[in-house]
């Protein structure tokens, strides 16, 4: 779940739902005509259903959801590269924070 601490969710079930909706923008080219960057930006929503997940308050079972935006961009065609703003929206974070920025990159071929 987008905006919850990595590695959390060490749960005997668990069910999650991501909706991510994508606005891609024109593509930006090199003078000689090559691709190099597909930039965009996008508006997602996570939401988990567990059952015995500890370190929330809400304890052995419940749910956690998120909502966030962030702004992308294709690479080479390669990867995306991802620069993520999340919001805890029905639990808070182990950190307390109330949002959290993070970055992302995953390669495709």
């Amino acid at each position: 779940i987008r905006g919850f601490e990595a590695r959390r969710f060490d749960a005997e079930t668990k069910i999650i739902a991501n909706s991510e909706l994508r606005f891609i923008m024109k593509q930006i080219s090199s003078p000689a005509g090559g691709k190099l960057l597909r930039p965009g930006f996008l508006v997602f929503f996570d939401y988990c259903l567990f059952d015995r997940l500890s370190g929330y308050s809400n304890g052995e079972n419940g749910s956690l959801a998120s909502a966030g935006f962030g702004l992308f961009s294709e690479v080479l065609f390669l990867g995306n590269f991802v620069l993520y703003a999340a919001f805890p929206l029905d639990e808070e974070r182990i950190d307390r924070k109330t949002m959290a920025l993070f970055a992302t990159y995953g390669f495709h071929f």
